[in-house]
């Protein structure tokens, strides 16, 4: 269901990312929330999508969940792109310690928050074709 991509704190972060993003365009910047908002909200905005396509398209199960593993390696993957690889590549990225925390941080929130079963009753598709059928009768 759709449920999990109107939760509240994902449509907050994604919307707050969004305006952050047209005020840095506008040439506003707030110096922590433009050097460390964008890493926070990061896990939350790509996970929560992630987490959808996993559920609808690849286990069709709505209680699926991510492990603390799938999270961990999410955290890692990112911190070691953004803070390891792109810095080595452009003088427009810099590698930054406190990247990582943010990460982190956005990775418990997604992990404790967001990540939880949607608690519908999950059933096989041979369970639903036995259900349509009996009640065509």
């Amino acid at each position: 269901m759709k449920k999990l991509l109107l939760n509240p704190i994902f449509l907050s972060c994604a919307a707050l990312s969004g305006i952050n993003k047209l005020l840095e365009l506008a040439g506003y910047y707030i110096p922590f929330i433009h050097a460390y908002m964008d890493d926070f909200f990061c896990m939350i905005v790509m996970l929560t999508p992630a987490l959808f396509i996993q559920r609808k398209y690849v286990f069709n199960n709505w209680n699926y969940v991510f492990s603390k593993w799938h999270t961990i390696i999410a955290i890692a993957y990112c911190s070691i792109v953004f803070e390891l690889i792109l810095p080595l590549q452009s003088n427009q990225h810099t590698a930054d310690l406190l990247d990582f925390v943010a990460y982190s941080a956005g990775g418990m929130v997604f992990h404790l928050f967001i990540n939880k079963p949607q608690l519908i009753p999950s059933t096989s598709r041979a369970e639903r074709n036995i259900s349509n059928a009996s009640s065509l009768v």
